[in-house]
C-alpha cells in the first residue's frame, strides 16, 4: 500500500496544485472595465494622470508626484522621479502625445494605459496604476515600456 499509493497520489496532487495555480494566475489578470464603469472612472482618474504628465513635462517633480500614494511616494520621491525621467528623456526624448487611455481593473487596482509618443520613439506604453484611498484615487504604480527603453 505505501509506495505504490504514494507514486499514484503524488502526480495527482501535483496536477491539482498546477491547475489551482493556473486558475489563480488567470483570475489575477487585468480585466477590461465595462464602458459605463469606465465612463464613471475616467473623469476622476484623468485629471490625476494629466497632473502627473504636466509635472513631468514641466520638470516639476513635486507636482508630478503630488497624487502618489504613501508607498509610491516612499519608493519614488520627487528626486528619484527626476532621475527616472532624465533617463527616459535621454533615451526617447520628451513626451509629445499621450493618446487616449485604455482602462482596466485588477482586483482593487485601476490602470490607465497610454500608447504615448515621445520625440525619439512612438508607441511607448505608459501605465499608471491607481488605488482608491480614503481621500480618493492615488497613483500606486507607474511603468514606461518600449524597445529603446529596454536597451
Amino acid at each position: 500500500m505505501g509506495k505504490k499509493k504514494l507514486k499514484i497520489i503524488f502526480p495527482v496532487i501535483a496536477v491539482v496544485v498546477i491547475a489551482a495555480l493556473a486558475v489563480l494566475y488567470l483570475s489575477s489578470k487585468a480585466k477590461t472595465i465595462p464602458p459605463q464603469e469606465a465612463q464613471g472612472l475616467l473623469p476622476e482618474l484623468s485629471p490625476i494622470a494629466q497632473n502627473f504628465f504636466d509635472g513631468l513635462t514641466s520638470r516639476d517633480y513635486e507636482k508630478a508626484s503630488r497624487n502618489f500614494n504613501g508607498i509610491m511616494r516612499e519608493k519614488m520621491p520627487p528626486q528619484q522621479l527626476k532621475t527616472l525621467y532624465e533617463q527616459i528623456n535621454e533615451k526617447i526624448g520628451d513626451l509629445v502625445n499621450l493618446g487616449s487611455p485604455k482602462i482596466s481593473k485588477q482586483r482593487e487596482n485601476i490602470t490607465l494605459e497610454y500608447q504615448a509618443e515621445f520625440e525619439k520613439e512612438k508607441n511607448v506604453t505608459v501605465r499608471i496604476v491607481f488605488n482608491k484611498e480614503k481621500d480618493g484615487y492615488k497613483i500606486s504604480g507607474l511603468w514606461f515600456d518600449s524597445p529603446k527603453l529596454r536597451q
